[in-house]
């Protein structure tokens, strides 16, 4: 059995500074974009600039990125385009619920939520009681969720009272905030500053704001919230270097506006209630990044405001620059073809001097179904196009289990088609991307698809028939025939000893001569025989133009029997006309079955379902990627994180109040109609009660996903992944709360298998995982600190009506009576535990680790190799949180959040059962000016021989805190110089010491050596002093090298004093390699397909 083991060195990474020489940059024929499998979404992007510091542990990659799970109706397009954003920077958002935690006296962080139902609803004057103040806005009794996105890495957290934070998904992050009084008209104070420092001690800071005001709130008017925060500084841990964003503020007025529709229904009575908001932003919008090697990228935006979106412009261009210089950039294009801002095409460009030098550009074409959607257009139920009436309206739905509050209780309710509609959702998504080359890459979405009942709503249910059906009949009336000449025969088919109620109907506009006091009269006879016949029931009508109708009952009949129904006029001066006879004729009820169904095949958003892949050159695809989301059992594996919800059942009591303010007893309005059920009333919404949930971008996590690739026509196998998929708990609970959603698993990939073109298993990895929710609710003091609460009306007040109570009643009246459910943020935290890979193409060979971390912290404390014969080496890892103590380097480094560097690795091994300690490796940490930790030693215990030998020692560092000399076990002293501001090693000098090396750059080294750290330094000044060193250090070997910041390295001279150089087109890809002769070695040429 194989293990996974490599021989890891024992140094620390940033001894190993010196870049490779640079290598042909890739031009980009084909798209090769990654897909996460478990939502179905590409990650669609174009590189703008990549930074990565050698010695001060700052990236950063520029990108545009598409989003690529759908394009919804009422959504904006970004100042790039419709559905692209710049991956740049990174921002801090919040949901606000309710209002700003933070406001004082008001806020969730410093509001005492009531306990139980009596204390929020106390005391009797209703402006005094805590709910009704909760549900008016004046008091905040739920938390805001917060979500970060910056450099790669996302998630969301709570901030609770007392300071108390939680991660939905626990991270190693640390969070500060500050709060302040941020200038800004209708917000006095709140959060201002956001800091989050990584386990490695870079620092974050997001302080520029974004505002939100909400217009037009039904109980508190307008509200003000800071709803963002974008980052403006990464401090790398050195604390010297950093990477800056500027930002200029854009207000957006009426950017998002919605409509709310909502229904109360109770006995057979219906009451409507709507509204609209919208919102306005106060943004930033980012203007230039400032990296610490020199490059500046510009963000230069239309003169002229956008026009689907007035207040907002356009990004027009991205200039990169070095220092003053402008080097290259992009220009994109865009148009309003999609009805919103659309990106064309970005087309990158060089300067030659200050002339642009354009390439040829990236190309992006879109479905277009032939219907596109405005903002008003008709939306399924998570917000994506269908055809039908404007807006979000109350869909048809159907209840398994009835409506028990409606009499008789309803198994469907009327609405509007919201259902997803398979090709109207790829509306506007990306569909086509050319590439500069020539070579195109074509993407064939679909509709997510997920096997969950609230897809397949049906009932089946017994409805029994009236007890009565409804006959018909005519008779033709003249004014001057005889009493009875007028009449119509009937024959009886009802139920025996009944009442039939008869209804005379004179029809409207029925021609007739009468001065006043005309009508006309049905006479029931008990048989037709006009010898013997008794008259045994008569109605008159008055006569009017308009029509009239009167009633008359028959009893018991008899079934089998006829009747006779005798009319005549009188008081007309003229009348010939037909009259109607209606009759409900009393039958037996029947036991009718009905199957009411609404089937929805898809959801909202996008799944990828091929990615097909073309160079330009042949007509036939050159790379092809298919995707199916499927179970053993051909059913859809998508798993709904969230399912909507309009209609829901609740029991609402009242409270009458005369005119003259004084209130009537309480009582329920009505009992509740089902025996077993205390539902009193259907309520009904255009928007659901719960939140959307979404994992990764997407609303479906996928648990299994087939990948088949083939290239130039060759099947090359699949691969087949299995994900861990939670779908979300709705609790059903009354009041109402969200569901609890323990998403921080959803996407984990459980295991992968790879199969040959043959269609034959040849590897294997399982995974496994321990999913744990965090552990702060067993805590009384914790779970205070995020205890929210939902409101719902119990009984609301109406005006005394006397008896009839339903002419007055509706369920949207003020509250008088609330209860209240508890709800807390769930969180919890997911950790790997082992990793078992099995090579069938290879003797069924077995890989196999296993994990183990630290019970509070994800530390990994242990990792253990594991081999077919039994034995075992097992890796034991101490971090800053085990080695501190009070004031030591590394309670200073864990205050600091350099919590995950490895500072002690012990190996064991086991063999026959008995474990042996085989070394130890420290690497010992000092503080090298204030706040910034750096290994400076490095030492090795054999415990076989009982030595400890030292490793390494750095014996000094510059005051960018890169290392200077360094000297490795049984072997010289090796320097390093760095130049550019601390950026790139310009020498490694080796057989040498610093004081060496200064001695040898003379009196004034000091000045030789700052003038190497210029930001500027030039290649001459660099080589001039290289000489130098190389003439006076005899017994040392002095490497150097020369870069231009936006590209890299530029040239290396070896200790011989030979010089291989490299050279860059305009748009900095490598274009030749020179010798020392500056003769070319190896020339790169870009062609392009016309």
């Amino acid at each position: 059995m194989e293990v996974f083991a490599q021989e890891s060195s024992v140094l620390p990474s940033y001894i190993n500074v010196i870049p490779p020489s640079p290598t042909i940059s890739e031009i980009t024929k084909f798209g090769k974009f990654p897909v996460n499998s478990s939502t179905g979404l590409p990650s669609i992007e174009i590189p703008i600039y990549d930074y990565s510091g050698i010695s001060n542990g700052l990236d950063l990659n520029v990108r545009f990125s598409y989003h690529s799970g759908g394009i919804k109706v009422k959504q904006h397009s970004s100042n790039v385009g419709l559905g692209w954003s710049i991956i740049s920077g990174g921002a801090i958002t919040r949901n606000v619920n309710g209002m700003m935690d933070e406001i004082p006296s008001k806020g969730f962080w410093y509001y005492n939520v009531p306990l139980n139902d009596t204390e929020g609803n106390s005391p009797e004057e209703l402006d005094l009681r805590p709910y009704n103040n909760i549900a008016a806005g004046v008091y905040d009794a739920q938390y805001d969720e917060f979500n970060f996105n910056f450099n790669g890495r996302s998630g969301s957290f709570y901030i609770g009272k007392n300071g108390d934070m939680l991660f939905n998904k626990t991270e190693k992050l640390k969070i500060t905030w500050e709060l302040g009084n941020p200038s800004f008209a209708g917000i006095d104070r709140c959060i201002v500053r956001f800091k989050i420092t990584d386990e490695y001690g870079t620092i974050y800071t997001f302080d520029k704001i974004e505002f939100t005001t909400a217009l037009g709130s039904v109980y508190t008017g307008t509200k003000y919230a800071a709803t963002g925060w974008y980052l403006t500084e990464v401090l790398s841990p050195n604390k010297l270097d950093k990477i800056a964003f500027q930002y200029e503020q854009v207000g957006v007025f009426n950017y998002s506006s919605s409509t709310s529709i909502n229904k109360g229904y109770f006995l057979n009575y219906e009451r409507t209630s709507s509204g609209q908001s919208s919102n306005s932003f106060n943004t930033q919008r980012l203007k230039k990044i400032v990296f610490p090697n020199n490059i500046l990228l510009d963000f230069n935006y239309d003169l002229n405001d956008r026009t689907d979106l007035p207040g907002d412009k356009m990004l027009k261009e991205i200039i990169i620059s070095e220092g003053n210089t402008k080097r290259r950039g992009f220009k994109l294009i865009q148009d309003y073809s999609l009805k919103k801002a659309t990106l064309k095409s970005v087309i990158p460009f060089y300067y030659a001097g200050s002339t642009e030098i354009l390439d040829k550009g990236f190309e992006f074409a879109y479905f277009n179904s032939g219907t596109l959607p405005d903002y008003n257009s008709s939306v399924d139920h998570w917000g994506y196009f269908v055809s039908g009436e404007n807006g979000a309206q109350i869909p048809y739905e159907v209840f398994s289990g009835g409506l028990g509050a409606l009499f008789p209780p309803k198994f469907e309710m009327p609405g509007h088609n919201r259902t997803t509609d398979s090709i109207l959702v790829k509306s506007a998504s990306l569909q086509k991307i050319t590439y500069p080359s020539g070579g195109y890459t074509i993407f064939d979405f679909e509709a997510n698809q997920a096997d969950h009942w609230w897809l397949k709503q049906e009932a089946n249910y017994t409805i029994k028939t009236d007890p009565w059906t409804i006959r018909t009949a005519s008779c033709y009336v003249n004014s001057s025939d005889r009493y009875k000449d007028n009449y119509v025969d009937i024959l009886y088919e009802g139920l025996n000893n009944k009442e039939t109620v008869f209804t005379l109907i004179l029809n409207p506009y029925t021609t007739a001569s009468c001065s006043g006091g005309c009508s006309i009269v049905a006479e029931l006879f008990d048989s037709n025989d006009p010898a013997t016949m008794v008259r045994k029931a008569s109605a008159t009508v008055t006569y009017s133009q308009i029509g009239a109708k009167a009633n008359f009952s028959g009893f018991n009949l008899v079934k089998g029997k006829k009747y006779r129904v005798v009319m005549y006029a009188q008081g007309f001066q003229s009348f010939a006309s037909y009259l109607s006879l209606e009759w409900k004729q009393p039958e037996e009820p029947q036991d009718i079955q009905k199957k009411v169904q609404n089937i929805q095949n898809h959801i909202g958003g996008l799944r990828i379902k091929s990615i097909v892949n073309y160079d330009g050159i042949k007509n036939d695809p050159v790379l092809r990627k298919d995707f199916e989301y499927l179970t053993t059992d051909n059913k859809s594996s998508g798993v709904l994180g969230y399912y909507p919800t309009y209609t829901y059942q609740t029991e609402l009591g009242y409270k009458e109040r005369k005119s003259n303010g004084a209130y009537v007893a309480d009582s329920y309005y009505l009992t509740p109609i089902e025996p077993n059920s205390s539902f009193n009333v259907v309520m009904r919404s255009n928007s659901s009660v719960y939140p959307e949930n979404y994992t990764s971008g997407s609303l479906v996590t996928y648990s299994r996903v087939i990948e088949k690739e083939t290239s130039n026509g060759v099947a090359n196998g699949k691969k087949i992944m299995n994900f861990l998929a939670t779908p979300a708990h709705i609790i059903g609970s009354y009041p109402i709360v969200p569901p609890q959603n323990a998403s921080y698993g959803n996407g984990e990939m459980l295991s992968e298998e790879i199969y040959d073109s043959n269609n034959r298993l040849i590897k294997q990895k399982i995974f496994d995982y321990s999913i744990a929710d965090d552990a702060y609710y067993s805590n009384s003091t914790r779970r205070n600190n995020f205890r929210a609460i939902s409101l719902m009306p119990k009984k609301i007040l109406i005006p005394y009506a006397g008896v009839n109570i339903n002419n007055v009643f509706t369920p949207f009246a003020e509250s008088v009576y609330y209860v209240a459910s508890d709800y807390f943020p769930y969180a919890g935290k997911v950790e790997l535990k082992g990793i078992k890979e099995i090579d069938y193409a290879n003797g069924n060979s077995i890989k196999e680790i296993k994990f183990s971390y630290h019970p509070t912290d994800l530390f990994k404390i242990s990792d253990t190799l594991m081999s077919s014969d039994g034995s075992k080496i097992i890796n034991v890892y101490k971090y800053s949180l085990d080695l501190k103590s009070t004031g030591n380097v590394y309670d200073k480094m864990y205050t600091n959040n350099i919590i995950f560097p490895v500072i002690e690795t012990k190996t064991s091994s086991i063999f026959n059962n008995v474990k042996k300690d085989v070394n130890l490796i420290l690497n010992e940490y000092a503080e090298i000016k204030p706040n910034v930790f750096k290994v400076n030693k490095t030492n090795k215990f054999d415990y076989s021989k009982n030595v400890s030998n030292e490793v390494l020692k750095i014996a000094s560092f510059d005051k960018f805190g890169n290392p200077q000399e360094f000297k490795l076990k049984s072997g010289p002293s090796t320097v390093y110089l760095w130049g550019y501001g601390g950026q790139y090693p310009i020498a490694r000098i080796d057989n040498a010491s610093y004081a060496g090396v200064v001695a040898a750059l003379g009196s004034t080294a000091t000045t030789i050596l700052n003038s190497l750290n210029a930001q500027n330094v030039s290649d001459a000044t660099i080589n001039t002093h290289m000489n130098t060193l190389r003439s006076n250090l005899g017994n040392s070997q002095v490497t150097s090298y020369t870069y231009s910041p936006l590209v890299g390295m530029t040239s290396m001279t070896d200790p011989r004093g030979i010089t291989e150089y490299y050279q860059y087109d305009g748009f900095q890809r490598l274009k030749e390699v020179l010798d020392f002769e500056k003769n070319v070695l190896t020339d790169y040429q870009y062609h392009f397909r016309p």
